[in-house]
């Protein structure tokens, strides 16, 4: 994990370097290889492969190319264009490129790699969703529209690069923020182990962890307040959440589907549990609030009577425990 985490650094650190040889030389020879199978790239598409109009949004694709290298001129890359070509294991985009639409790249779960041209502007809804095999995504310093679930399903894909001169959004340890570190946007599907926010971060966006499997700690900074929807959703593999001590709001669904929770500990600081938030959480014992007063939705849990609520006598923890047949453990 360490020689992963020292690599991709180096990444992020060369990564103008990336945009730029990537490009020349490494797709240009078409002598790359397949990141998992060490198989040469034989194919190379060719421009007569590519439909452009005069405005320059690529009308089609009709080539079965593994390199698939998009013409110059090419400014938009509309929607589902390369959807479900699995043929494709890279792609190399012109300077020039402003939008890559929804659905762009959907299903190409044989592409590894990822590097955004520096004059993106856009990358739509679900753009490399269910690209399996990518393990890192490189984003250029043009880039100021980021698509919901752009890379949902990319369980491979362990960093994301930005390049420090882009002014909308920034990265830290491999993870997709805003530019001043105060949201955290995207955490990568591959990511493992351990993960602690930034301490500008404020809001953890809602599904900016979704599906993230791998990773079994989550450390939150003291300036954190909001857990939005769904923003742990399918985390099965997270064991154990050390909450900052000025969390406000924890909403809908934070943690569903987080199948290796075993207890949690709501801080003094949160005035709300949304609804469903420990929905699926099937091994979760023991639930502890801190504060009296935490305003707690309806069916956070999805289990039986077996858990154990834990907080204050008179608190709206005991008070919850008993409308829903919970057993109440008062704390001191």
């Amino acid at each position: 994990m360490n020689k992963l985490k020292k690599t991709m650094h180096f990444i992020a650190n060369l990564s103008f370097l990336l945009s730029v040889f990537l490009g020349y030389i490494f797709f240009s020879s078409v002598e790359a290889l397949d990141c998992k199978t060490s198989k040469m790239l034989v194919e190379e598409s060719s421009p007569s492969d590519f439909v452009v109009d005069e405005e320059g949004c690529l009308k089609s694709y009709n080539g079965y190319a593994e390199a698939v290298m998009i013409p110059g001129g090419v400014k938009s890359v509309p929607y589902g264009i390369f959807m479900g070509r699995t043929e494709i294991k890279a792609v190399i985009f012109p300077e020039g490129l402003i939008s890559i639409d929804e659905y762009a790249f959907y299903g190409c779960n044989n592409i590894c790699e990822v590097v955004l041209p520096e004059s993106l502007q856009k990358l739509g809804r679900l753009a490399f969703g269910n690209c399996s095999k990518m393990e890192i995504l490189y984003i250029g310093k043009g880039v100021e529209s980021w698509g919901e679930f752009a890379l949902l399903g990319c369980k491979n894909l362990s960093y994301i690069s930005v390049n420090e001169d882009n002014t909308t959004y920034g990265c830290y340890d491999g993870i997709l923020y805003d530019k001043k570190f105060e949201r955290l946007i995207c955490c990568p599907s591959g990511r493992e182990g351990e993960v602690e926010t930034h301490k500008n971060t404020i809001t953890i966006s809602s599904y900016a962890f979704f599906d993230c499997e791998r990773i079994e700690k989550i450390i939150i900074s003291d300036n954190l307040r909001y857990m939005d929807e769904a923003a742990f959703c399918g985390c099965k593999n997270l064991s154990e959440v050390c909450m900052g001590n000025n969390v406000k709001k924890i909403r809908s669904g934070c943690f569903q589907n987080c199948e290796s929770l075993k207890e949690f500990i709501v801080s003094n600081s949160v005035q709300s549990v949304g609804t469903i938030a420990f929905f699926n959480c099937n091994s979760l014992m023991r639930i502890t609030f801190l504060n009296s007063q935490t305003d707690i939705g309806e069916k956070i849990f999805s289990r039986g009577k077996n858990i154990v609520v834990r907080g204050y006598v008179g608190s709206s923890a005991e008070k919850y425990a008993k409308k829903y047949g919970y057993t109440f453990e008062k704390i001191n």
